[in-house]
């Protein structure tokens, strides 16, 4: 699933510790997610996403606010 269209997102600090869950209104897609889920978490003040995929728009969305993102799928 791409990071756009997660259902939630789970917001952790810099120490792994876990803080909230955020709902994410934007998962039913049709164009433009991307750029409404990452302002949506710039604004939680989150400042790496880690998804098992990532759109082109979500990657160029994340870079124009200096977000990093991880691509990590489970082993």
């Amino acid at each position: 699933m791409e990071a756009g269209r997660a259902p939630y997102y789970l917001i952790f600090n810099e120490k792994s510790e876990f803080l909230e869950t955020v709902s994410n209104p934007f998962k039913r897609g049709g164009g433009g997610e991307g750029f409404g889920v990452e302002k949506m978490l710039a604004d939680e003040k989150v400042d790496m996403v880690i998804s098992g995929g990532f759109g082109k728009y979500m990657i160029e969305a994340l870079a124009e606010r200096g977000m990093k993102y991880l691509e990590a799928t489970p082993s």
